[in-house]
């Protein structure tokens, strides 16, 4: 996702290693928490930036939580986090929100502040090298942690939360999402063919993006949204609704 100006959120909490930035400019039933992913090597840099900015089916405050070591939540104090999360969101609907290491820590997340929804792009299932050894994209950062707590998401699932999922079909991704499929939790899984880590920006090339977020959110047609897109989907999983395309 590209980077965003954080020009308009307050900044409300920072420490070396989480920066937590909110807009309260709507104040309605609902909440989003959505989680930074690794960023962007703008110049040989790397940037992050607040992500899922541009939501407007949520109706209430947003929260952005950005791991500012790429730490998968290693370096973050769960607790403490959940618990500012809480106080903001009080008794609003909150949904979790990310992209790839942001979809990892929006599922880690979410049973911690009770979410209703999860949604996930490219979600890493772990990056413990025990558990899967075959993946190196981010060995770099994966290097710097100095112990992996959270070695997967096999116990991160909430059965009141529904969770939605979109990965690519490279065999990369699919070191996941497999291991994803044979979690016994109310997940809802769906492949777009002929793209690798980049399923959360092929939806957004093809404005289908904020469209699908919202019927994650609403009507649960997802597969409606995901038939308008110039490739195939597969549907790996539909754990709470049954459509007809």
């Amino acid at each position: 996702m590209p980077p965003l100006d954080k020009s308009e959120l307050d900044l409300i909490y920072s420490d070396q290693f989480v920066d937590i930035h909110v807009d309260t400019s709507i104040d309605g039933q609902d909440c989003l928490v959505s989680f930074t992913g690794i960023g962007h090597n703008l110049g040989g840099v790397d940037v992050q930036a607040p992500e899922f900015r541009k939501e407007t089916v949520i109706n209430g405050p947003k929260i952005f939580v950005t791991d500012k070591l790429r730490s998968w939540g290693n370096n973050l104090d769960l607790v403490d986090l959940g618990m500012r999360i809480s106080t903001i969101a009080g008794t609003r609907d909150i949904t979790t929100m990310g992209n790839s290491m942001g979809g990892f820590l929006a599922i880690l997340f979410s049973s911690m502040v009770g979410a209703k929804n999860c949604i996930a792009f490219a979600p890493q299932f772990s990056i413990d090298p025990r558990i899967v050894p075959n993946e190196d994209r981010w060995r770099y950062y994966r290097r710097k942690i100095k112990a992996i707590q959270y070695q997967d998401l096999k116990y991160a699932f909430d059965p009141d939360c529904s969770y939605w999922m979109v990965f690519g079909d490279g065999a990369r991704e699919r070191i996941h999402s497999d291991l994803f499929l044979g979690i016994d939790a109310p997940i809802n899984a769906y492949q777009i063919c002929d793209t690798g880590h980049d399923a959360a920006k092929i939806l957004r090339g093809q404005n289908a993006l904020y469209p699908f977020i919202k019927a994650c959110l609403t009507t649960g047609q997802v597969t409606k949204i995901l038939s308008r897109l110039d490739r195939s989907f597969n549907t790996l999983r539909a754990s709470i609704y049954r459509e007809n395309v």
